[in-house]
């Protein structure tokens, strides 16, 4: 049940997926048609002829298109090769449906078979975005002749919505994504979702921004107190406590509420999580522990429910 719109290439029904406003392919196939693309007309489909209602961009249009969000294949595999640490060739032969393997490869196949496990493994636990189908997109596109076209047909939609509904939907889309895109981040929240996935250097990432963000937070509370009580006069406090370095503007929290509400106990546990946040930043670091980054997690969950207390 649902409402699917299909993608060809050429002649190839590429895939098919429910109408979602917002969903996955939609943000995928923005980088490929604008508001100008949508039509009617006819495809040809398995050597039959069958009328589309949708968009419709050139092969040639949809790849320079691609290229100017630095989507070749080359650049998408060489940035999948970075992520996943596996050779660039391994990216090249190893991520391909299972059916092209004996298809393609012959008596290669069972070592394609195994890098295809061993990156399939990798990416179980490294969040790669959108590549994996920006890639198969790709791959078609470069398969395809540039004089054939690329059409989003959304005709089975219709019964849901009016073409021009459509038609705002995707305007709407690729508007908020050509201007400027307001993202409410929780951050602490959100490194808490890169545990979940294994992904200990961003939860150190966040977690520092995430107490920092609290940090300036109290210091905008404290400013705008000690004025309301006539006790700081022609002082920028605020641009004093962004010119201190990390765990200095930790001290100095305890100087602006008058006593020790951080004290040295958790001081020197953010003292670890703060280096070990430096070393993924500017050491590349690889070697992470769960029950350290879990240690981490509550550490600054501690700080940020002491800052909101006071």
């Amino acid at each position: 049940m649902g409402h699917w719109s299909n993608l060809y290439i050429g002649e190839k029904n590429v895939v098919s997926f429910k109408y979602s406003y917002g969903g996955e392919w939609w943000r995928i196939l923005s980088l490929i048609f604008n508001k100008n693309d949508f039509t009617h007309g006819t495809v040809t489909i398995d050597s039959k002829r069958k009328r589309f209602v949708g968009y419709r961009v050139s092969v040639e249009a949809a790849k320079k298109r691609l290229d100017s969000y630095h989507l070749s294949q080359k650049e998408i595999d060489t940035t999948l090769s970075i992520l996943l640490g596996v050779k660039k060739w391994h990216i090249k032969y190893g991520v391909l449906p299972d059916a092209m393997f004996d298809e393609r490869y012959g008596d290669a196949s069972t070592r394609i078979y195994s890098i295809n496990s061993n990156i399939e493994e990798k990416m179980q636990v490294i969040d790669i975005g959108n590549y994996l189908e920006l890639r198969e997109l790709r791959r078609y596109l470069d398969e395809t002749n540039n004089k054939r076209n690329v059409i989003l047909d959304v005709s089975d939609v219709l019964s849901m919505l009016s073409p021009t509904e459509i038609k705002n939907d995707l305007n709407e889309w690729n508007q908020r994504l050509e201007h400027d895109v307001v993202l409410d981040r929780k951050y602490l929240e959100t490194a808490r979702v890169y545990f979940t996935r294994c992904e200990y250097d961003m939860v150190y990432v966040y977690l520092i921004i995430a107490l920092e963000q609290e940090l300036y937070q109290f210091c905008s509370r404290k400013t705008k107190s000690l004025k309301l009580q006539h006790l700081l006069n022609n002082v920028n406090l605020e641009r004093f406590f962004s010119d201190l370095r990390f765990m200095h503007r930790v001290q100095f929290i305890n100087i602006l509420s008058s006593k020790e509400i951080i004290n040295q106990d958790l001081q020197s546990n953010l003292d670890i999580v703060y280096n070990m946040r430096n070393n993924v930043v500017h050491n590349y670091s690889k070697r992470y522990n769960r029950l350290n980054v879990n240690k981490a997690i509550e550490t600054i969950e501690k700080c940020i429910k002491i800052l909101r207390r006071h």
